[in-house]
């Protein structure tokens, strides 16, 4: 028979399993509350990547794919329970039931962006998106008409997508404002600028869901992958400690992005939007996007940037969001120009590199009402 001391050493053994084994699954849907998902047989090239729209979106001949309709999901991330995320009839993203026919004396506002718009990526609940929250503060004030809304964001939307609902879908809704933010989706243009002509379409000119895309190796695969890849801590981990470059050191500039950020699409893609709404009579309002990726962050939130994962570094990151900054200023004027970057940094505002924290819509649709308040409370008067 065991001895007493040999049971004791049992029990104590069992003890700091279940406690250790407790204690990790506490920490693990923390992290995964908070840092964004890696897939580790992504990462070490062993699993294509699938075009995970496919589920929930449609194929559109102008803006390459759009929502689903009457889509609900529970949402992660709530201010109350349940929470849904839900797409309308028409299949926008966190927005009420809407006709296309406006009632008597109500403005209509559209979002244009991709996911940091739509609150897709973390699946904010649809309450928390920052266009739901703008139309809330905006209808508190007793001195503006009432306002109504359509948040036309997709995540992975860039302004070539954003240009193409506008002016096929959301024109027959009668837009009275429109409000633009967007920026980084419009950097994948510059990985390799000379198949532009290629954008979203395949060799021969189709557009599909169904064509996974290949993922290169971040890091070389190991026999142990299989064992961790169900731990977001310990892929994380993996991904660190197996990469040099995961995360980007500060300095360095491994970034596939051209050395100068290339102006001519986004701008002209900028000018087509505005030169749509003029011809719809919408007045535009242009976001300067914010970021969590700023001169001088800790190496922790570049790590949280996930830069890697993208194919370009943090000084591409910087060098680009500046050239678009810069031509936001040179072709928006200042009333109907939006900036944000003064929430830029804050790592309590942000998942990532873009993606909002509850916090952080708040803090955008705060910015974003008092702008629009300020400046276009003679025209949200009721008649």
């Amino acid at each position: 028979m065991p001895s007493l001391n040999q049971k004791s050493l049992v029990l104590r053994l069992l003890l700091f399993l279940t406690s250790f084994g407790i204690g990790f699954v506490g920490l693990e849907t923390f992290f995964r509350a908070t840092r964004p998902h890696y897939d580790l047989m992504g990462y070490t090239g062993r699993k294509d990547r699938p075009l995970d729209m496919g589920s929930r979106a449609f194929v559109d001949a102008f803006c390459a794919y759009r929502l689903k309709p009457d889509l609900r999901h529970e949402a992660k991330v709530s201010k109350t329970e349940p929470a849904w995320k839900t797409t309308n009839s028409h299949g926008h993203i966190s927005t009420p039931e809407i006709d296309p026919e406006k009632q008597k004396n109500v403005k209509r506002i559209v979002f244009l962006g991709g996911s940091s718009t739509a609150g897709d990526a973390t699946a904010l609940a649809d309450e928390l998106t920052w266009p739901w929250q703008v139309n809330e503060l905006l209808n508190q004030e007793a001195s503006i008409a009432p306002v109504d809304f359509i948040n036309a964001a997709i995540g992975g939307y860039s302004s070539f997508e954003s240009f193409g609902v506008l002016t096929a879908r959301l024109r027959f809704f009668k837009p009275d404002i429109a409000v633009l933010y967007q920026g980084w989706n419009d950097m994948y243009y510059y990985r390799e600028p000379d198949k532009i002509l290629e954008w979203r379409t395949l060799p021969d000119g189709s557009w599909t869901f169904d064509r996974p895309t290949k993922r290169e190796a971040v890091v070389a695969p190991a026999w142990y992958d299989h064992l961790i890849k169900g731990s977001q801590i310990l892929t994380h981990l993996r991904i660190s400690l197996a990469n040099p470059e995961y995360g980007e050191r500060a300095g360095e500039n491994y970034g596939h992005l051209l050395p100068t950020y290339p102006p001519e699409i986004y701008r002209s893609n900028l000018r087509l939007i505005r030169s749509a709404c003029e011809s719809m009579g919408t007045e535009l309002f242009v976001c300067k996007q914010a970021t969590l990726s700023v001169p001088g962050l800790s190496q922790n939130d570049q790590d949280r940037c996930g830069y890697a994962l993208h194919g370009f570094d943090h000084n591409a990151h910087l060098r680009a969001f500046a050239e678009q900054y810069q031509i936001i200023d040179e072709e928006i004027d200042a009333r109907h120009r939006i900036d944000l970057t003064e929430l830029s940094g804050q790592s309590r505002l942000f998942h990532d590199h873009i993606h909002l924290t509850p916090e952080g819509t708040l803090q955008v649709a705060k910015r974003v009402a008092d702008h629009l308040s300020e400046n276009v409370r003679d025209d949200l008067k009721t008649p």
